[in-house]
């Protein structure tokens, strides 16, 4: 009698249990954060700029494959942030954060274009969250197409300072070891 009843709550909470991870999977979550954080480039310690990252959409928790956002990630210093944005998936490798530049051209049909700001890394649910800042975006000459692991910019949310960004960049694998001063 008593191993049936232990089975029987077993079965309810496997129940239970299947059924948040499939409405995870089916029901985004909604989410509203802004982040404190800081600019730093790569070969120049005393580069140091403050700035606020916010997000604003839905997280799609997601068992099976990465996680996704669909939403708004907005740094109000990058204009270009405020227009609409792709979906972003958490992936190791980093995902690009492309953004939707609309307008029309000279006979009047709406014509669209878009930017990448640079690449998105983070752990699921934002945790160790960084930014890599393609060189256009910061009007580097040399540098017209990515990022850069010698001279690149990066923004880091809750980093205070430059050594805890680095942290960050080297927990990613964005840099080595020997970067960190």
């Amino acid at each position: 009698m008593h191993k049936n009843r232990i089975r029987i709550i077993l079965k309810h909470i496997m129940q239970i249990i299947a059924v948040l991870m499939l409405g995870a999977l089916i029901i985004p979550i909604p989410v509203h954060r802004k982040y404190d954080a800081v600019e730093i480039k790569i070969d120049d310690p005393s580069y140091l700029v403050s700035c606020q990252v916010e997000i604003r959409g839905q997280y799609h928790w997601n068992i099976l494959t990465s996680d996704m956002f669909e939403g708004q990630i907005i740094i109000p210093d990058y204009e270009l942030t405020s227009n609409r944005m792709s979906n972003v998936y958490f992936s190791d490798e980093g995902w690009p954060l492309e953004y939707y530049i609309s307008g029309s051209n000279v006979n009047g049909p709406a014509i669209g274009d878009s930017i990448f700001l640079g690449r998105f890394y983070s752990k699921p649910w934002f945790n160790q969250m960084v930014i890599t800042v393609y060189g256009e975006n910061k009007g580097l000459e040399g540098n017209q197409g990515g990022w850069s692991t010698v001279d690149g910019y990066c923004i880091v949310p809750l980093a205070k300072n430059r050594d805890e960004a680095m942290k960050i960049l080297l927990k990613h694998g964005l840099i080595n070891e020997d970067k960190i001063h």
